[in-house]
């Protein structure tokens, strides 16, 4: 299949319009030929991704974390990002990344999340609170039944099956009945959180001096960890493009671990 015609149905998807201003969406290296037999979907590359993608023979990985975030001044194998681009360059390997457009898509990470969490009646921040653009990212949504905080946090590890653990802040005595949802490094969106009429927001990552005020307002907090809350990527996207790809063409979901932290104590 040609690597524009699979470009052209991830943009269908999760429009790059979309993207955050600050965001460095869509692709991230183009080499080798047109047509492309074999796509590694996956949360973000690091060496185990570019292994397993030469390994299967891939030529394309199609990643929601940006190779290229911050920019590369030069292409130095001492900085990390600059070896990964190297290696991909050197296996002919392209690489395609949606990440904060397929944040706020419908069908995305955020609705993956709402659904993974069992939560019924989701809505988009846009139809919870007046004003706020349609590209805000969260999903706002009711537990199938009020529980209490300390309760709600043992329902959300074993629905994310996440056996590091969560970070809790808030009331454990908390009755929790609408939940928002924002994978990720969302911590910055509890204010919008609260004004949705959120008991609880649930995100991969929130600041100390966030979660403080948070819960201070009212607003019980879940830290989940990031690779808990955007795991869903993979075979979200694969299942995207396997349903809308030409005949032939082999989608395979990343076997290798991306979460950076190895094990806690």
């Amino acid at each position: 299949m040609k690597k524009q015609e699979i470009y052209r149905i991830i943009d269908e998807a999760a429009p790059l319009k979309y993207a955050e201003d600050w965001d460095n969406c869509g692709v991230q290296i183009d080499v080798g030929g047109e047509e492309v037999n074999t796509v590694l979907c996956a949360m973000e590359i690091n060496d185990a991704v570019i292994n397993e993608a030469v390994e299967k023979k891939a030529e394309l990985i199609v990643t929601h974390h940006p190779l290229i975030f911050d920019g590369l001044k030069n292409l130095d194998q001492k900085d990390i990002p600059a070896r990964y681009v190297i290696r991909l360059v050197q296996a002919g390997i392209s690489v395609f990344s949606a990440h904060t457009c397929f944040d706020v898509a419908d069908g995305g990470i955020n609705d993956c999340l709402a659904d993974l969490l069992g939560l019924e009646n989701i809505s988009k921040a846009c139809e919870m609170i007046p004003g706020v653009p349609e590209t805000m990212l969260f999903r706002v949504g009711d537990l199938p039944e009020p529980m209490k905080l300390r309760d709600c946090a043992v329902y959300v590890r074993s629905r994310l099956q996440w056996s590091p653990g969560l970070r809790i802040a808030g009331d454990p005595e908390k009755i929790i009945k609408k939940v928002c949802v924002c994978g990720g490094s969302g911590g910055s969106y509890w204010k919008e959180a609260l004004e949705a009429g959120a008991d609880l927001y649930v995100t991969g990552e929130i600041k100390h001096h966030d979660a403080g005020p948070a819960a201070d307002s009212g607003l019980a907090v879940i830290e989940a960890s990031h690779a808990a809350t955007e795991c869903s990527f993979a075979g979200r996207m694969a299942d995207i493009l396997r349903q809308a790809a030409a005949e032939g063409l082999t989608v395979l979901e990343a076997e290798s671990c991306v979460d950076p932290f190895a094990f806690s104590i």
